[in-house]
């Protein structure tokens, strides 16, 4: 393939997986409940990497590599797509809110961190496993590396499903995924149809839907109108597995003489960071910058977060710049690309980890899943904006970084007003006389 269509291709995986947790979501809020949908989906996508692993012995199974490898990768998409928004709120599930609010905090850091502690060890031990044991007369032996990973996944959905009996289990809520979209689309057919003025359009459907159901409604669109802007974020963050890897192809991946840095073994050194600066920010600099009472709210950080990765994509088309002035692999190493990847890092960890604490935090708790399922449709729509601005066809590959930037600052400028203009709601709990416990969600201020 050439470059473009192999970004292209690798965006488009990266759109089907990411479009599909608003399938999960639906499913895990309205029928099977976030813990049955996670074992469920665990079991499609390890039947992916069993027929991925499969499809590596093609040659000895007499049976055509390349369609076992599609539809393994499809199985993929499909398990970790439906899956991916109940893990999460699974999760932050096991907190009692308002009393845990600080440790729910540590738990969205601690998950984005293990996260990358597996793409770590993915990015090392499969390659390393392929590239140093020969099997069935071949060099490499991508058999093994696939065999486990197909091990790995059985061992932690075996872990999860031990857990149950320990876990604290919200179960579905009736269609309600359904009912919230029933309400979108009456809402806005009865505003359109009617003359009657209305302080919001959902308003509307009141002669259909309930007065929670509207109100919860409301706050989804709410949610969703600040995070859209995060489209943009996604498309640069991705980009650091396509454009970022066709740029180290250009620098000397020579370190010392000893070891050596490949092109695409420096997305990994993001993960590297961030095992690093996650700890760093969650114990000193958050405590620290809050004590001035600054950054606190999660709006405050995501946009923070978004203008870092504009400066990100400046440093990276600086690089390039240099590049195309030498003209010469040799004389540039690969390290030069590692400033552009430590912004990076600071732009995910304020950004990611602080969107999604947003997204469940502020959602209903019967749409947990779903508000996750629409945080990450803003990866795939990310993505399909990323395949757009290839497709435009700049060829100077430092002036698409500029350009990636100043659409950036354009976009987060937006999201700015928005998280301004967003007003918080929180769980307010109250605890009366016969003993009887209750949570209301209210709104308060504004971020």
């Amino acid at each position: 393939m050439t470059e473009d269509e192999a970004t292209v291709y690798f965006h488009s995986f990266i759109i089907i997986a990411y479009l599909l947790p608003l399938f999960g979501g639906w499913i895990a809020d309205s029928f099977l409940g976030k813990f049955r949908t996670i074992i469920y989906m665990s079991c499609v996508y390890a039947t992916g990497v069993v027929i991925l692993t499969c499809s590596s012995l093609a040659p000895q199974l007499s049976v055509p590599g390349k369609p076992f490898c599609l539809i393994g990768m499809v199985f993929i998409a499909v398990g970790t797509g439906i899956l991916k928004p109940c893990v999460v709120p699974f999760g932050a599930d096991q907190f009692t809110l308002p009393g845990q609010n600080h440790e729910l905090n540590e738990f969205f850091s601690l998950f984005y961190w293990c996260i990358n502690v597996g793409s770590v060890v993915a990015c090392f031990a499969s390659p390393f496993i392929r590239s140093n044991v020969q099997c069935f007369g071949n060099t490499h032996c991508y058999s093994l590396a696939f065999t486990t990973s197909t091990c790995t996944i059985v061992l932690a959905l075996t872990i999860i499903a031990i857990g149950k009996k320990w876990y604290i289990i919200e179960e579905a809520h009736h269609n309600v995924v359904s009912q919230f979209f029933g309400c979108l689309g009456y809402g806005l057919w009865r505003k359109f149809k009617s003359h009657d003025h209305r302080r919001h359009w959902l308003d509307h459907a009141d002669d259909k839907f309930s007065h929670e159901l509207i109100e919860d409604s409301k706050i989804i669109v709410r949610i969703f109108t600040v995070i859209s802007p995060a489209i943009v974020f996604w498309a640069l963050n991705d980009k650091q597995s396509s454009r970022w890897t066709f740029q180290a192809r250009q620098l000397n991946g020579q370190i010392v003489d000893w070891f050596r840095i490949e092109p695409d073994q420096m997305s990994t050194s993001s993960s590297l960071l961030v095992l690093v600066a996650v700890p760093l920010f969650q114990k000193i600099i958050y405590p620290a910058v809050g004590k001035i009472g600054l950054c606190k709210s999660l709006l405050c950080r995501m946009s923070i977060g978004g203008f870092l990765m504009c400066v990100t994509f400046l440093i990276a088309a600086l690089l390039q710049s240099k590049l195309e002035l030498n003209k010469s692999e040799s004389q540039l190493s690969i390290a030069w690309q590692l400033p552009q990847y430590v912004v990076l890092v600071c732009a995910e960890i304020l950004f990611v980890i602080s969107g999604t604490n947003f997204a469940y935090t502020q959602s209903p708790v019967n749409m947990k899943s779903l508000v996750t399922s629409l945080w990450f449709l803003t990866v795939s729509f990310g993505n399909i904006v990323a395949c757009i601005i290839v497709g435009i066809g700049i060829k100077n590959m430092a002036l698409e970084f500029i350009v990636d930037s100043c659409i950036m600052a354009f976009f987060m400028t937006i999201f700015s007003f928005l998280a301004y203009r967003f007003l918080r709601s929180e769980m307010i709990r109250f605890d009366y006389s016969d003993g009887i416990t209750e949570s209301q969600r209210t709104i308060t201020s504004r971020t």
